[in-house]
């Protein structure tokens, strides 16, 4: 599957990049896919939009590839540019995770925030876009003040907090000062419209503990975490047929402005590589279960399997999580409606966080299939009739949107009153000695880091 006005050659380099263990297969597909590119001139451009462009460049050093002269000046330019950004999402890390503390609030880190730590040796390899911390829904006020004190803010033009609790399951923090990246404050890993049934409370007790600028932070368990970025690549794929292929991954890759990035795969892919040793395929099987994520998961390493594929290792360990997960039900997506096939045509509104493709779910998410149900119940538990539990699952649905829309013109009145706060507060942050202090911390982690690479 190819889209008119792609380079499906650069999208092949691209695509052969993706990798962090250079088996001699690997480096020889990336020479010969370079041998391949006619116009190196997008190539850049659709790393850096993948959020790979580090790694890469890595990689084609390793596979002895040379590119042309303006286009290795660029991949460097841009490399510099993507580590001095890496080490302002470091700072932002750390002054959050120093604030929160202080106010007792547990920060967990999600997705790149915590792969950064143990997946990939150099954590430039994987840009991100902003950082992706999930807090309990009881600390969010405190975890909002915390980020205040940083200098991070929902934005002037947003709606108020409560809004954001009542009908999302996270909150955009941006920064006042350039020194800082974006944050996505969570107190949920999903909406419920997507209809997986795992616990906050399980994946907060089984999450793992660590220590990042002296302060502690956690991160999910393993199984969950690659459970959580199956189901959050899948939310994206708005535009991939379920019997996709290779060519819908050079698809992908061939495209700066695709909703899918690379670097979201190759998490999963990286992940995959280095869980056999660690994790037993049953016990990833059975935990996408209990998400109800399992069609999720098979759908997705499969697509990775046939147009990726994995080394000898990882490829027999993925056998086994498929032959674990038997028999699976289509994917928990939605998918074919006019609103899904047409992504780019519709806009999404920023203050209120919503994209009109999420109405898709909409129907699905008032009548879930039986098997949402069966999990959402312990084994053995006693329960209601399946049709009254259906029944008043969609009332709760329905009242939820109710309650949403005539809240809607409130939290409207309410953003227009909180803006003048809003900007004092920024002023706030602005004081000679806030910024000052913010500077030296950022040349201390720059040194440090400078260090490290010695």
């Amino acid at each position: 599957m190819t889209r008119p006005g792609i380079d499906r050659r650069a999208g092949e380099l691209v695509l052969a990049s993706l990798f962090l263990e250079p088996l001699p297969e690997r480096l020889e597909r990336l020479r010969r896919s370079a041998r391949e590119v006619a116009d190196w001139g997008t190539v850049p451009l659709l790393l850096e939009s993948h959020g790979v462009l580090v790694l890469a460049r890595h990689n084609l050093a390793l596979a002895g590839v040379t590119p042309p002269d303006d286009i290795r000046a660029v991949l460097a330019e841009r490399e510099a540019v993507l580590r001095e950004l890496d080490l302002r999402f470091r700072l932002t890390l750390e002054r959050f995770l120093q604030e929160t503390a202080s106010d007792g609030v547990e920060v967990t880190l999600l997705k790149g925030a915590s792969l950064a730590l143990d997946l990939y040796p150099d954590a430039a390899f994987r840009s991100q876009c902003d950082l992706d911390l999930l807090v309990h829904p009881g600390d969010v006020p405190a975890a909002s003040r915390a980020a205040g004190r940083c200098g991070l803010f929902v934005g002037v033009g947003a709606l108020p907090v409560w809004w954001y609790r009542l009908t999302h399951f996270n909150l955009k923090l941006v920064p006042e000062n350039s020194l800082l990246r974006k944050v996505e404050l969570h107190w949920a890993l999903h909406h419920p419209a997507e209809l997986l049934t795992v616990g906050l409370e399980e994946l907060l007790a089984r999450r793992r503990p660590v220590e990042i600028g002296g302060v502690q932070a956690w991160t999910l368990d393993p199984v969950d975490r690659f459970v959580h970025l199956t189901t959050h690549l899948i939310r994206h794929l708005v535009h991939v047929p379920a019997d996709a292929g290779r060519g819908s991954l050079v698809a992908v890759a061939s495209t700066a402005g695709d909703p899918v990035r690379l670097r979201w795969i190759l998490d999963l892919h990286a992940e995959a590589e280095r869980l056999p040793g660690s994790v037993d395929p049953s016990a990833l099987a059975e935990r996408a279960r209990e998400w109800n994520g399992d069609g999720e998961l098979a759908w997705t390493l499969g697509w990775l399997r046939d147009g990726l594929g994995f080394a000898p290792g990882a490829e027999a360990w993925v056998e086994s999580v498929l032959g674990a997960l038997g028999h699976v039900p289509p994917m928990a997506v939605a998918r074919g409606s006019a609103l899904e096939r047409s992504p780019g045509q519709l806009p999404s509104l920023p203050a209120l966080d919503f994209r009109p493709v999420a109405l898709a779910r909409l129907p699905r998410w008032i009548v879930p299939p039986r098997r949402y149900f069966e999990r959402r119940v312990a084994p053995g538990g006693r329960v209601a009739p399946l049709v009254l539990r259906r029944g008043s699952h969609a009332v709760r649905v329905l009242v939820s949107a109710l309650l949403s829309l005539l809240a809607f013109p409130v939290a409207v009145l309410g953003s227009v009153v909180a803006r003048p706060g809003r900007r004092r507060a920024r002023r706030g942050v602005h004081a000679p000695a806030h910024v000052l202090d913010l500077a030296a911390a950022a040349r201390a982690l720059a040194g440090t880091s400078g260090a490290r690479k010695r």
